[in-house]
């Protein structure tokens, strides 16, 4: 009677995960994905472009468009013909430099940054979803829900991708 019990049980939870569950993340979840994706050979120091996240911006598409999706892998770029990028290079957790990326021209070029391309995250929780939150010298620049978190395997090699869908939140 007891395994009876254990294999409905088990059928339950199997039924019930398979129809539209999706996985709740956390701050903590995604400031580390962030903080993963920081690459620094030297304390203090960090290269541009050193492993950014990937937008693509052609015709303008970061600016015009409610849904955006950040790439963790460069190599993205190649299996979806994205020639323009914005590129947010994580140097901590929770602070980016953004770059303009232009890939399809020989040689690849990027934006050299200033102080205007320094932001900071702030991932916040709003009833049952994530808020992330950009800001220029302190001041709020945009903010946008995140819809969803995936891992993409790339059509081009064995590389997989860690795909951030947010959208845009009016202000």
């Amino acid at each position: 009677m007891t395994k009876l019990a254990l294999f409905f049980t088990f059928c339950i939870s199997i039924n019930c995960s398979c129809y539209g569950q999706t996985k709740a993340y956390s701050e903590k979840y995604i400031y580390k994905l962030f903080k993963k994706s920081v690459l620094q050979t030297d304390k203090g120091k960090i290269k541009i472009p050193s492993n950014p996240w990937l937008i693509c911006n052609q015709d303008s598409s970061f600016y015009r468009n409610d849904t955006v999706r950040l790439f963790s892998n460069s190599y993205y770029t190649n299996s979806v013909n994205c020639c323009e990028c914005i590129g947010w290079t994580f140097y901590e957790k929770d602070k980016f430099i953004s770059t303009n990326f232009e890939f399809c021209k020989e040689p690849t070029t990027a934006s050299a940054f200033k102080d205007k391309d320094h932001f900071r995250v702030l991932v916040s929780s709003a009833d049952n979803y994530l808020l992330l939150s950009t800001f220029n010298n302190d001041k709020l620049i945009e903010t946008f829900k995140i819809i969803n978190v995936e891992y993409v395997r790339l059509s081009t090699s064995d590389l997989t991708s860690t795909v951030v869908t947010l959208l845009r939140v009016a202000k």
